[in-house]
């Protein structure tokens, strides 16, 4: 039988293991579909971590202005290394 306090105990032991998590401890699986050539330029560029560096890049610039942020935020923005279009 659990008693009140056993579960009390329970609850706080949830709440301790949960603050012990780090992000990379609740990280989420996300599928996509994607051509064969498509997943071998996706390895190419880097794989899982590239991505996951664009949506942080892209959630950085997003905060720099309108007109960048609503490129960046649409996927139109060119890579920012490299040498500019038409130069």
């Amino acid at each position: 039988m659990v008693t009140e306090n056993d579960e009390w105990e329970r609850i706080e032991r949830e709440i301790k293991w949960r603050k012990e998590k780090t992000d990379a401890d609740l990280m989420v699986v996300y599928s996509l579909r994607l051509t064969k050539s498509q997943r071998v330029k996706l390895l190419q560029l880097g794989g899982p971590q590239w991505i996951r560096n664009q949506i942080e890049r892209s959630t950085e610039l997003c905060s720099l202005g309108e007109n960048n942020a609503g490129q960046v935020c649409l996927g139109c923005l060119p890579a920012l290394t490299g040498p500019a279009r038409g130069a």
